[in-house]
């Protein structure tokens, strides 16, 4: 898993083009493993080691969360 400490960067979606806003693109998940498909290919990442993910497409930002 590859992930980035820069979350400012906008980067455009694979198919339409277009952002998430900045305050929309952290997520809080049950389970240590997740789907992104925002508009763009299937991938899953593990949050396993260090309990957050970055989607490389999307820059969309899950994590993980035992409540």
């Amino acid at each position: 898993m590859k992930s980035r400490a820069n979350f400012g960067i906008s980067r455009g979606n694979a198919e339409n083009n277009y952002s998430i806003p900045e305050k929309d693109r952290t997520v809080e998940v049950s389970t240590k493993t997740v789907k992104c498909d925002n508009d763009h290919p299937v991938v899953y990442y593990s949050l396993q080691e260090t309990g957050f993910a970055i989607c490389e497409y999307c820059d969309m930002k899950y994590v993980y969360s035992s409540k």
